[in-house]
């Protein structure tokens, strides 16, 4: 098994991402004295469709790993808890490590309790770290302040629990190695990926307008009001609309006619999402803030557009570089924030897609 230390493996052996992550979710149970015969307890009180959750369980499947997953998600807090560490306790005799998906935070040490008792490993996926989401992304908290502290302390603390723990890139890894001081050892990565049997190309037919498409939850980080600008600078061309989706008039409280090349979706069934997507001519996502979480992430968004094979505007970012480059089909890379080079991407896609039709 080749050791993987950067992104050049990928690019150079001309490996797809799900190829790259097999390799990768090996090593990660090799270090801890696991391989794909071991059988695996996978854990969330979160909705099983979130993106991260499904790739790794795609993952498992692609390697035949043995898997039972304990996921409640009812509307009550406490019930939820409850039936997920009754079933942990029942199930946890026929594993050899618990997988521990978003969320965690607020039950891990419950978990780990359990685990210890029953002398098993726990494999941490800290895909969203508690103090970086509410201090850096959603910026919550003060930097430096007593509650800053106490979230960076309590991240450490669920860290120790854990046998491993694993993130979705190496730039993300090196930030939290740096920052927690934790051995290199008890860390590793796996892209985040997508489910390749959802976001596929379809044989839809395409918007009659050139359609940009771009969706999320308005989150900080995303820099939604970046692509309202995109939109806004491309009104002169009556053949360019945009279609964005979920809570973007609600959350930045837009009214109607914002702009008129824009078609505002407020919600959409997660199944629907790839007919939308195959049914644009390019897809804008990277994660358009200056948050410093925002270099050292790969949207999961990316993965479902360019599974799609739709073409795909992409932060010229570290983070992004460790899967695609220039060479990759349907990808363009653009500087965050720049109105005018991303502007410029799009309209050179809408000249190659009038010119092949």
């Amino acid at each position: 098994m080749p050791e993987l230390e950067n992104s050049d493996f990928l690019n150079k052996h001309g490996l797809s991402c799900s190829d790259y992550n097999k390799i990768l979710l090996i090593q990660n149970l090799e270090k801890i004295q696991l391989d794909k015969k071991s059988k695996l307890l996978s854990f969330s009180i979160y909705n099983s469709k979130y993106t991260r959750t499904e790739s790794i369980h795609a993952l498992f499947d692609e390697l035949d790993i043995s898997y039972q997953i304990i996921n409640y998600y009812p509307k009550s807090y406490p019930l939820r808890y409850f039936l997920s560490l009754f079933k942990l306790i029942k199930e946890i005799k026929n594993c050899d490590a618990i997988y521990v998906h978003f969320r965690w935070f607020e039950i891990l040490p419950f978990i780990w309790i359990i685990a210890k008792i029953f002398r098993k490993k726990i494999i941490f996926d800290h895909f969203i770290s508690i103090w970086d989401t509410i201090c850096f992304d959603r910026q919550k908290v003060k930097p430096y302040g007593v509650l800053w502290n106490i979230l960076k302390s309590y991240d450490k603390l669920l860290i120790e629990m854990s046998d491993l723990i694993i993130l979705d890139t190496n730039t993300h890894l090196n930030f939290f190695i740096k920052e927690l001081w934790l051995p290199m050892k008890k860390w590793w990565y796996v892209h985040v990926g997508c489910n390749e049997k959802l976001f596929k190309p379809l044989q839809v037919p395409k918007h009659d307008k050139f359609t940009v498409f771009w969706y999320g939850n308005v989150q900080p980080i995303q820099g939604v009001k970046f692509i309202l600008d995109i939109a806004k600078s491309l009104e002169w061309d009556p053949d360019i609309r945009f279609e964005l989706v979920w809570p973007i008039r609600r959350k930045l409280n837009i009214k109607a006619n914002y702009h008129e090349n824009i078609t505002f979706i407020d919600w959409l069934d997660y199944k629907k999402l790839p007919i939308h997507i195959n049914k644009s001519h390019v897809c804008i996502w990277w994660h358009f803030s200056k948050i410093w979480k925002a270099q050292r992430v790969i949207a999961w968004k990316s993965f479902q557009f360019i599974s799609c094979w739709i073409p795909t505007i992409l932060a010229d970012n570290q983070a992004n570089r460790e899967v695609f480059n220039e060479k990759h089909k349907n990808v363009y890379f653009s500087k965050i924030w720049d109105i005018k080079e991303c502007r410029k991407i799009i309209l050179k896609i809408k000249n190659e897609t009038t010119t092949n039709s």
